[in-house]
């Protein structure tokens, strides 16, 4: 059994990096080799965040919570401003994990072929 910190790494942090990265690109004008370098990943990542080949499982339900969405916009604005520290980062991060543990807005439960 997950803890939910472990599920949240594996199921929603994803796209939550695929967020990030499209609001630095499309509203700050990073490019995608600034934005792999400032989420720590590699430039081929953020290609598969932007079109939806790698963290799109969580996208569409993080979009739909205001908070959530501001909460990214805020990180996304402390980023490219260089008033992000890596512990800001992380609360904020923390801070949407504990948003989706209260609202139980869990990742879709994948049926496993027989």
């Amino acid at each position: 059994m997950r803890s939910p910190c472990e599920k949240f790494v594996l199921d929603v942090m994803p796209s939550v990096r695929a967020l990030i990265a499209k609001e630095l690109i499309d509203k700050h004008a990073l490019s995608q080799t600034e934005v792999a370098r400032i989420i720590g990943t590699t430039r081929p990542a953020i290609s598969q965040y932007l079109s939806a080949k790698r963290g799109f499982k969580m996208i569409r339900r993080l979009r739909t919570n205001p908070v959530v969405r501001e909460l990214i916009s805020r990180m996304a604005s402390a980023i490219v401003k260089n008033e992000a520290s890596k512990e800001s980062v992380n609360d904020m991060v923390c801070e949407i994990c504990r948003i989706l543990e209260s609202s139980k807005c869990e990742a879709p439960k994948i049926k496993k072929e027989s």
